[in-house]
């Protein structure tokens, strides 16, 4: 499988896994929505040796960015028939903005598992190299 297969299988899943579980969350102005359960399992780590936390500091995917969270508050300040007609448009883009930012962490770390994986294998061939032109000149010293 190359690389860019890899990666590929990797996207579709982190977007299955998105699409998959429902869960009850608080919506970007205090009320209770169902929303969707981002999980993710990595088809890379199979191996039940290695530990699953990250090599590298995971960033906050559910923190909003700035203009967002000032465009909540200038929200809230609304009449409450203007804030009711906003708020679900609002809640759409909080949740697609936290969403993107959940699948971005997914295919960093997805990234970065390929990555170790790529030198654990590159260590593989060279040792195998090594060995083959061992028993090579061992034969040659044979014969």
């Amino acid at each position: 499988m190359t690389l860019i297969q890899a990666a590929h299988r990797v996207l579709n899943s982190a977007i299955a896994a998105n699409a998959s579980g429902q869960q009850t969350q608080t919506s970007s102005l205090g009320r209770r929505t169902t929303g969707v359960t981002h999980r993710y399992h990595s088809p890379l780590t199979t191996s039940t040796t290695m530990t699953s936390t990250s090599r590298l500091l995971r960033p906050n995917v559910d923190e909003l960015p700035t203009e967002l969270v000032h465009l909540q508050a200038v929200l809230n300040d609304l009449p409450a028939s203007e804030l009711a007609r906003v708020e679900p448009l609002l809640d759409k883009v909080i949740d697609s903005t936290k969403r993107r930012r959940r699948i971005l962490a997914m295919v960093q770390e997805a990234l970065s598992q390929l990555r170790l994986d790529l030198k654990y294998l590159m260590f593989d061939l060279e040792a195998t190299r090594r060995e083959r032109d061992q028993y090579r000149r061992e034969l040659e010293g044979h014969a």
